[in-house]
């Protein structure tokens, strides 16, 4: 009954990255042989321990505000390995990283254009706070690497980027629809989440973040939901 609940969980997710995919092709327009190509590998082929993902990852069928936020690995553009558990919760390797650090996860791809709104307000959250103990990690869903150094190039990001190259982390985060952000808390926890670009997106890390990074006392500053 499990491995029943984690396939169709699996289908559904690909299901929801296809129409993520669908939508990149009617924006830019698509090569026949590619579309081909990406729908067989995409339903034929098995993604890589993906129920052994979803059994870890969806116990619970979406992300909590206060659960424990997923754990993972992935490579950055220059093929540098990153592990959150370096930055938040239990560190793990507290000897290079003595301190944990609020961090914020912004998943997007380079077709979503809502996904630019979003990581330019990131990039003023990051100035705005320089020097502080915040970190943020911009997550590519499922494309090449050149594709995504050509759009950072293009537009004069400079956030660091990671390639989740099977959608696996998308998987876990539930990210089926960009962008996709989520805010961390030091211990690991989750503090906030939110699906697709919204206007007070800025305003809602803002009010968050002081709090968070022990910048106010805590009678200061309510969280903002």
């Amino acid at each position: 009954m499990k491995i029943f609940k984690n396939a169709v969980m699996t289908m559904s997710f690909r299901r929801n990255l296809f129409k993520i995919q669908r939508a990149r092709w009617r924006q830019k327009g698509s090569r026949l042989w590619r579309d081909g190509i990406f729908l067989f590998l995409f339903f034929i082929i098995p993604l890589p321990h993906a129920d052994t993902a979803f059994a870890q990852s969806h116990k619970n069928d979406s992300l909590t505000v206060g659960s424990a936020a997923p754990t993972f690995f992935l490579k950055n553009l220059n093929g540098e390995e990153f592990y959150l558990s370096n930055y938040c919760g239990n560190l793990r390797e507290p000897w290079k990283n003595q301190k944990p650090a609020v961090v914020i996860l912004s998943f997007f791809a380079t077709w979503c254009e809502p996904c630019l709104k979003e990581i330019a307000e990131l990039e003023e959250i990051a100035a705005k706070f320089a020097g502080q103990n915040l970190k943020i990690f911009l997550i590519d869903v499922a494309e090449k690497t050149g594709l995504v150094t050509a759009f950072m190039k293009k537009h004069g990001f400079k956030l660091p980027v990671l390639l989740d190259t099977y959608g696996l982390v998308a998987q876990k985060y539930d990210a089926d629809k960009l962008p996709r952000y989520v805010l961390i808390n030091k211990d690991g926890k989750i503090v906030l989440h939110g699906k697709g670009y919204s206007t007070d997106f800025k305003e809602r890390l803002s009010k968050n973040l002081p709090l968070l990074l022990g910048n106010l006392g805590p009678g200061e500053v309510r969280l903002a939901q």
